[in-house]
């Protein structure tokens, strides 16, 4: 499946900044991308806030606003146009319910929890459990098993396999099986529009790519 290059905090990308944004929106706008899928960073959003005092965890979540509320316009425009978008956070998170991506559920999206575990997730020969939990507004086909119990599970605490990194940001890495259904919901979902954007039809219009999207569109 024919892609761009991730949109990632760890290649210096951040969706409050200005530049950033624009040369997204050109990607989906101009050249047009079929499915957005994102996963943004939901810790504040999670169990492990529980005893964090109210007052440092409500201004830690205003910094975060901004950048969910271009993620929400993103599937907004996505919806609108006809095309497709998927959001992923842990399966305990409230990012839905608490932050600006709450305006999702003006779109009626669909909703699927899975445990990783069920689709092959492990850390050194040892199944991690990683609940997830998808929001979309196409049909995800074999994207909602729970574990079955029948194994043991790492606990995403400590260094991560080889000691490189931590187990909880190693377990960010989708297993294959699970890349496979996401994959599979995707080139399945199609919703007839008479608006597709993007370059599918040439357009009379000259399009001058913006500064930093051809070496951003062409990274392998």
């Amino acid at each position: 499946m024919a892609h761009l290059p991730p949109v990632d905090l760890r290649y210096g990308w951040h969706t409050h900044r200005r530049a950033d944004q624009e040369l997204i929106l050109y990607g989906i706008l101009v050249v047009g991308v079929h499915c957005v899928t994102a996963a943004p960073n939901c810790a504040l959003w999670g169990t492990r806030t529980a005893n964090m005092r109210k007052e440092l965890l409500q201004l830690r979540r205003e910094k975060e606003e901004p950048g969910l509320q271009f993620l929400g316009l993103v599937c907004f425009l996505q919806y609108l146009m006809g095309r497709h978008y998927l959001v992923e956070s842990s399966g305990a998170s409230k990012i839905f319910k608490e932050s600006a991506l709450r305006c999702l559920y003006e779109l009626s999206p669909l909703e699927s929890i899975l445990d990783q575990c069920m689709y092959g997730a492990v850390q050194d020969q040892v199944f991690i459990r990683r609940s997830s939990k998808f929001v979309s507004d196409f049909p995800l086909t074999g994207m909602d098993t729970r574990c079955d119990k029948s194994h043991d599970h790492q606990q995403l605490r400590g260094h991560g396999p080889q000691g490189f990194g931590s187990r909880t940001a190693a377990a960010a890495k989708y297993p294959t099986k699970l890349c496979d259904c996401i994959l599979d919901s995707i080139t399945s979902s199609t919703r007839p529009t008479q608006q597709d954007g993007g370059r599918k039809v040439p357009s009379p219009h000259a399009f001058v790519d913006p500064s930093g999207f051809q070496e951003w569109s062409r990274q392998d």
